[in-house]
């Protein structure tokens, strides 16, 4: 049960997404910071964001004061300079009553009460299959942020998680205090409203013309997003002469990394069953669910994976990893598989294939049922943290 927060009582908060990069905890942060100036408008924030975020359009309250964080070329030896020394002296300087890491690895010690949101699934996850996948100078970079966190969850005042599911995972590896554990699930994100406003047919063009069974795979390319599983999965289906009836969609930026770039390349081959539509705007991803046929999500790890909401919100049956994290967002209304074996995937694949009036349709029944379960209201889950930064700050 979270304490009630005193209305009266004016906090000055500071809430660090200064080494914000990855699209699932951007589109959060976004929708926290520009509800803050309704449900804590008595409250003095200051928001910390990488430089590189400057130009972008941001819905900044006017109880909000950003503050810009440049790195230093080499940006982990940056980062480090901030938790360790850099953060304690924003604190003090800005007379800031309670601290709010987003970004998972925190400060030690400060000098005011400090709460960790995380986000980051590969401090939870010790799975060998994330380990492997990683090239040697991440697995040791993850292998010290694994021993920091380790350390700064010990001294934090409070730890935000979005699901049960985490939350057992975190006190069980990090022998956590279970009343220091707060599960605040996230709201749908408001661009997915745009669906109630779509009529059949008007879906993102490139998607309509395919005359085939259409899977999105909303994902922007990180390890564990697993996009390294499609090359032996297209030449699975191959060998089941499926190419004429399925057709993947990838929303990869191009250029993020090497292993991408080279990935990319290689699909170029695989034309037939595979297009590129690059970035999407929030606009263009729901009219690319709208558009879809299914969600394909073929991931290793999540903490949440606000992409089940989304495909849901649209109607959308998904095709997933047998995981304990898809199980809990998703229930009865995916088709799970194994994400490391193209023979797991295509046999869903083809099960999709021959029931997909079947799957259609369980998913318009339930699908409300099956977000309203896992998922808040804004008003809600900003409440709830803005409660846990009062609790703190007492």
């Amino acid at each position: 049960m979270l304490p009630k927060c005193k209305s009266e009582v004016v906090l000055h908060i500071l809430l660090d997404a200064s080494n914000l990069g990855a699209t699932g905890p951007e589109i959060l942060i976004k929708s926290l910071i520009s509800k803050l100036g309704t449900y804590a408008s008595k409250d003095i924030i200051t928001f910390l964001l990488p430089s590189n975020k400057m130009n972008e359009n941001w819905e900044i309250p006017d109880n909000v004061q950003v503050k810009y964080i440049r790195r230093m070329r080499i940006r982990e030896i940056s980062r480090m300079w901030d938790i360790n020394i850099g953060l304690s002296s924003i604190c003090k300087k800005s007379n800031a009553d309670v601290y709010l890491t987003l970004g998972d690895i925190g400060p030690v010690t400060l000098p005011i009460p400090h709460i960790i949101y995380l986000h980051n699934a590969y401090l939870v996850y010790l799975e060998p299959e994330l380990v492997n996948i990683l090239r040697p100078l991440e697995k040791i970079k993850l292998r010290y942020q694994r021993w920091h966190f380790s350390r700064s969850v010990k001294k934090a005042h409070a730890i935000i998680v979005q699901t049960p599911v985490i939350a057992n995972r975190l006190i069980k590896l990090y022998n956590v205090n279970k009343k220091n554990v707060h599960i605040i699930p996230p709201s749908l994100p408001s661009h997915m409203a745009n669906l109630q406003n779509l009529k059949e047919g008007k879906g993102l063009p490139t998607i309509d013309s395919i005359p085939k069974l259409s899977f999105i795979f909303l994902a922007t390319y990180y390890a564990h997003k697993n996009h390294r599983i499609l090359l032996p999965l297209f030449k699975e289906l191959r060998k089941r002469n499926l190419e004429s009836k399925v057709h993947f969609f990838l929303t990869l930026d191009g250029d993020r990394r090497r292993d991408e770039k080279n990935l990319l390349k290689k699909l170029e081959f695989e034309n037939d069953m595979v297009t590129n539509l690059g970035r999407l705007k929030p606009k263009d991803v729901s009219l690319a669910l709208h558009s879809a046929d299914a969600l394909f999500m073929p991931t290793l790890v999540e903490t949440f994976g606000l992409i089940y909401l989304e495909a849901l919100a649209a109607g959308k049956p998904i095709l997933t990893s047998d995981r304990d994290f898809a199980h809990y967002i998703c229930g009865d209304l995916a088709l799970f598989y194994d994400p490391i074996d193209p023979v797991s995937i295509a046999d869903a694949i083809e099960r999709f294939i021959s029931e997909v009036s079947t799957f259609q349709s369980r998913v318009h029944s339930n699908k409300w049922e099956r977000i309203n379960s896992v998922s808040w209201e804004n008003e809600r889950n900003t409440k709830s943290i803005i409660q846990v930064l009062a609790s703190a700050a007492k």
